[in-house]
């Protein structure tokens, strides 16, 4: 049937503990509305029927890795959530979606996450292939700031998620690369003007001995 070719042999069905599964269509009954399909788990394997609403469609995408799920085809709940448990197995607990960066607390260290922090230019952060991260986000934030010479641009990073997400630990990542930024921004105006004072002593006319011209 159409909606068996839609569907593309698989799709996604409630799981008790991992929220959803892929599952092998095996046929679909256009006047139940309902699927015939197997499932399998830990090796085992096991046919049911399922009515369609309780499902959601599958794409091949949906077992690919993306470091921004906007570029996933067919996003819905489960492929995001297959996305984002995928990814945290490797330790990639940020990924993008749109503009939006979703995090995956570890519960964990993970090595070079934070540090050593970016040199300038290396995030790449204006970039639509940036790598998900915190520090893209803030980066992107400041540099909109001072895209206008600090004139009505006014930036704000929102963070949110429930109880144990590690909300304050990203705040104080954000912020303590904005501070690494704001200072390197200081030094490189800092660094200007003595260059700028340098040429102007340079261009000025040297007095005489005696003080005269």
């Amino acid at each position: 049937t159409d909606r068996m070719e839609a569907e593309a042999d698989k799709v996604w069905v409630p799981h008790p503990t991992e929220i959803w599964q892929p599952a092998e269509v095996i046929v679909y009954d256009d006047k139940t509305k309902k699927f015939t399909v197997e499932k399998e788990e830990n090796g085992n394997y096991t046919v049911m029927e399922i009515h369609e609403d309780k499902t959601m469609s599958y794409d091949a995408d949906h077992e690919k890795d993306f470091e921004n799920a906007f570029k996933m085809g067919d996003l819905n709940e489960p492929a995001l959530l297959n996305l984002l448990k995928a990814r945290s197995i490797h330790d990639n607990i940020y990924t993008f979606t749109g503009d939006i960066l979703l995090s995956v607390n570890p519960y964990k260290r993970i090595e070079n996450l934070y540090e050593p922090m970016p040199k300038p230019g290396e995030l790449k952060s204006e970039s639509e292939d940036a790598a998900p991260h915190l520090y893209v986000l803030a980066e992107r934030a400041y540099t909109a700031l001072y895209a206008s010479g600090l004139k009505g641009t006014s930036q704000s990073v929102l963070i949110n998620g429930e109880s144990g997400a590690g909300k304050t630990e990203a705040a104080k990542r954000i912020m303590a690369f904005l501070m690494e930024l704001s200072q390197r921004k200081r030094a490189e105006m800092a660094k200007k003007g003595r260059k700028g004072k340098r040429g102007k002593g340079r261009g000025g006319k040297r007095p005489g001995r005696n003080g005269g011209m």
